[in-house]
């Protein structure tokens, strides 16, 4: 916190020049709009002895003024300062023309001077006021703004003093305002490296899991060798899937019209497969076209699908093999899964 110098006339250039070497000093150790206002405001409403200050800012884009810090307008009803287009402001958009700070020091001066400031904003002009444009790099910044509760001259030491930290408040604004923009690119491109090991993640993952595929198929092929027992072969193929991919299957074969388990892995729900065993129809099951098509079928979500039988609700996900003999469907490897409700890619490669 700043302190007003005591003990000596405010209008002192020497005064006001060590006033703005303590302003300079602490806008330097702070990098952000809101510290800069608060070390601006502060010290000029105390050193001259304003009893009200604000910053206005110009958004380049829209051109619309910003309120963008303010102190000492708390106990007034409406001031004359407010957020709104430019072009609007006729006082301002002068200052900023100019490039130069207006006084007014006595009552009805700045109404004088634009009698249309109080009808058009409903406020009411004070006794006094200094308005100051600020500029970095021939660009509009905005102003400061600062009321005085009586008539108020305006010392040549005193405008200087006022120019001086209207030029270093938008230094110090560029300042905060590029330190800003460059942690929002830091930020950015934080963001991007980390979306960039996202995906190499899942690309790594997606390679584990197409080369754990390859070497089930490997393993499986290597294991069932020259086997050409049809049950020993579904017996291997039923323990490598369940060893692998958290499922669980049954082998069901065709006797006359009805399908019946004749195969299954040993954590089978035993509900379900008294009712693989007993025999069904495949006909009004959500999985019986598909599976008439001779290819391996993967229906996701298959709680909202025609049911092969409402106990097999318990699984979220199915899949079906099929075996023909010639045009007729002999037999059907069965999988489901209570884990996901969708079959990811590299299950639908190893499954077939």
């Amino acid at each position: 916190m700043i302190s007003p110098p005591g003990g000596t006339d405010s209008e002192s250039l020497s005064t006001l020049t060590d006033y703005i070497q303590e302003i300079t000093e602490a806008l330097a150790a702070t990098s952000t709009q809101r510290g800069v206002l608060e070390i601006v405001l502060t010290p000029a409403v105390e050193a001259l002895g304003a009893v009200a200050g604000i910053v206005l800012l110009v958004d380049q884009n829209d051109q619309q003024m910003k309120i963008a810090g303010s102190q000492g307008y708390e106990d007034i009803t409406r001031t004359i300062w407010q957020e709104g287009s430019l072009s609007d402001n006729q006082l301002i958009t002068d200052i900023l023309r100019m490039r130069q700070a207006l006084y007014f020091e006595h009552a009805g001066a700045l109404k004088a001077a634009y009698p249309e400031i109080e009808s058009r904003t409903g406020g009411v002009t004070a006794a006094a006021n200094a308005v100051l444009p600020m500029f970095l790099d021939e660009q509009p910044l905005g102003v400061i703004v600062l009321d005085f509760s009586q008539p108020h001259e305006f010392t040549p030491a005193e405008q200087r003093f006022l120019t001086i930290l209207s030029n270093q408040c938008a230094v110090a604004l560029g300042r905060a305002q590029a330190t800003r923009t460059l942690e929002a690119r830091v930020e950015e491109r934080i963001r991007q490296l980390e979306e960039r090991t996202l995906q190499l993640q899942q690309r790594t993952q997606q390679l584990e899991e197409e080369q754990a595929a390859l070497e089930i198929f490997v393993a499986f092929t290597e294991a069932v060798g020259s086997q050409t027992n049809v049950d020993a072969l579904v017996r291997q193929a039923i323990a490598l899937l369940e060893e692998t991919c958290d499922v669980e299957v049954a082998y069901v074969e065709r006797e006359g019209e009805l399908f019946k388990a004749t195969i299954w892995n040993p954590s089978a729900d035993p509900t379900l497969l008294k009712l693989l065993q007993g025999g069904f129809t495949l006909q009004l099951s959500g999985i019986a076209k598909v599976l008439q098509q001779n290819t391996a079928t993967f229906i996701d979500s298959w709680k909202n699908t025609p049911l092969l039988f409402d106990e097999s609700a318990i699984f979220q996900a199915a899949a079906g093999y099929p075996y023909f003999v010639g045009e007729v469907l002999e037999s059907v490897l069965m999988i489901g899964s209570r884990t996901s409700p969708v079959w990811a890619e590299h299950e639908k490669k190893i499954f077939p």
